[in-house]
C-alpha cells in the first residue's frame, strides 16, 4: 500500500538527516517540538505544483541535472510505526476518529535545491497555527486538504517557504504568502514564485528577472493590481505615524478578516547601513483587554509563525524579532501592504481616523466604551445582527 521508499520514523530521527539543516529548517524543527511532534511520514518523490512551475521556468535550464520532484514530510503528534500505519490503510475503512487520533500537524517540502550555504531549501510547507483560536490568539487560516495514500488529512494555516535567490526573493515570497488566502476567499488563481516574478518582469526594473534579486515597492503594488481585476492594495504608512495605533488597528482588522499583511522593513546596522526586507503578518496575541502583545510573522529567512514584540522604541513601530539576533540594531516597520477586494469602497485610514476620533470623545471616555474596528462581509454582519438582542427605539 505504501509508495516505494516511503518511510515512517520517530520525529527525533529527522535530526540525523540533512533535510532541515538550513536556518529555516532548524526553526521549523524547533516549532514542531513545541507542537509535540512525535512521528514523521516521508514521501521521497512528491510532485509539487509550485516547484514544478519554478523548475520549468528556471531549474530545467540550469547546467546541473535537477530533479523534478521534491520530498514531502508529514508530521504527527501521535506515535506509530510503519506496520501500524499500513494496517490503518489496509483496514478498508478509515473514519474521522482514526484520523483525529493521528494528530496531523502539517507538512514541509524539501526542494532538491541548495541555498547559498549549501543547505536544502524549504519549499511550500503548511503547518498549523501555534495556538487554537480563542479570545487572545488570532491567526489568518486557510483549510488545506492533504491526501496521503488516499487518506484525507487537513490542517489550517498559511503556506511558508524560503526564498531561493533564483526565481524568488523576499518580496516575491511575501506576495506568494499574502495572496494565498484570497484564492480561497475570492476564488482567485494562485501563482507560484516563478509566475509572480515573471509577471513582474513586464514592469520596469534595473534587475534581471532570473536570477531575481528583489522587487521594488511599485513592482509589488503593480503585481497585485494586475494579477486580477478584483484586487487592489491598501497601503498604510506606519513610518509617518507618531504612534503605533494605526499599525495595531490594521493588524487586528485584517487578521480578524482572515487577510495577512505584508510588512516592509528597514533593517539598521550599527555602522549606519540599512537593508530592506518584506515579511507577512499572519497572527497576533493579545491580553484579555485586547492589547496586542505579540505578532506572528511568516519570514522566509527564519520560519513560519516567528514571534515579533515591541522594539527599542517601546512600541510596534520597531520590532524585536529574530533579525536582532542576526546583528541588526533596529527593525523599523515602514509600510503595510494589504491585498484586498477592490469592491471595498471604504479607505482603511479614513475608517480608522473616524474610529479613533470616536474613542477620544469625552462621552466615550467617561462611559468607558470598548470598541474594535473590524473588516467583515455584509453576510457575516447581517448574521451577527440576527444573534443580537436589539430593542426597537422609537
Amino acid at each position: 500500500m505504501s509508495q516505494a521508499g516511503t518511510d515512517i520514523i520517530p520525529f527525533d530521527s529527522i535530526l540525523t538527516t540533512s533535510d532541515f539543516t538550513s536556518r529555516q529548517g532548524q526553526h521549523i524543527l524547533e516549532y514542531l517540538r513545541l507542537k509535540s511532534a512525535r512521528t514523521c511520514v516521508i514521501e521521497p518523490k512528491y510532485i509539487d505544483r509550485d516547484y514544478l512551475i519554478d523548475y520549468q521556468a528556471f531549474y530545467s535550464r540550469s547546467f546541473q541535472d535537477m530533479p523534478r520532484t521534491t520530498k514531502r514530510i508529514h508530521f504527527f503528534s501521535s506515535e506509530f510505526d510503519k506496520s501500524t500505519f499500513e494496517g490503518i490503510l489496509q483496514s478498508g475503512h478509515i473514519d474521522n476518529d482514526q484520523i483525529e487520533k493521528l494528530g496531523y500537524l502539517g507538512f514541509a517540502l524539501i526542494k532538491p535545491v541548495n541555498d547559498s550555504h549549501e543547505k536544502p531549501l524549504i519549499g511550500r510547507s503548511i503547518l498549523g497555527a501555534p495556538h487554537a483560536a480563542d479570545s487572545t490568539h488570532h491567526f489568518v487560516k486557510v483549510h488545506h486538504r492533504v491526501s496521503l495514500f488516499g487518506m484525507g488529512l487537513g490542517t489550517e494555516g498559511i503556506p511558508f517557504q524560503a526564498q531561493d535567490g533564483a526565481v524568488s526573493a523576499c518580496a516575491t515570497i511575501a506576495l506568494w504568502t499574502a495572496t494565498h488566502p484570497l484564492a480561497e476567499l475570492l476564488g482567485l488563481q494562485r501563482y507560484s514564485p516563478a509566475e509572480i516574478t515573471s509577471k513582474i518582469s513586464f514592469f520596469p526594473s534595473e534587475q534581471r528577472v532570473f536570477p531575481n534579486d528583489g522587487l521594488s515597492l511599485i513592482q509589488m503594488l503593480t503585481f497585485v493590481r494586475s494579477s486580477n481585476p478584483d484586487l487592489d492594495v491598501e497601503v498604510i504608512n506606519v513610518e509617518n505615524q507618531a504612534t503605533d495605533d494605526l499599525f495595531l488597528i490594521a493588524v487586528k482588522a485584517y487578521v480578524n478578516a482572515n487577510l495577512p499583511l505584508i510588512a516592509t522593513l528597514e533593517l539598521k546596522t550599527e555602522e549606519g547601513r540599512s537593508d530592506y526586507h518584506a515579511n507577512v503578518i499572519v497572527g497576533y496575541e493579545c491580553d484579555v483587554n485586547g492589547k496586542i502583545l505579540k505578532l506572528h510573522v511568516h519570514d522566509d529567512q527564519f520560519s513560519p509563525y516567528s514571534v515579533a514584540t515591541p522594539g527599542a522604541r517601546g512600541n510596534f513601530k520597531t520590532l524585536t524579532s529574530p533579525w536582532i539576533e542576526e546583528g541588526y540594531t533596529e527593525v523599523v516597520v515602514q509600510k503595510l501592504l494589504v491585498p484586498v477586494y477592490n469592491k471595498i469602497r471604504v479607505n482603511f485610514v479614513r475608517a480608522s481616523t473616524f474610529y479613533l476620533n470616536f474613542l477620544r470623545r469625552p462621552q466615550a471616555t467617561e462611559i468607558g466604551i470598548r470598541a474594535d474596528l473590524y473588516l467583515t462581509t455584509v453576510q457575516a454582519y447581517k448574521a451577527n445582527l440576527l444573534n443580537q438582542n436589539i430593542e426597537k427605539q422609537i
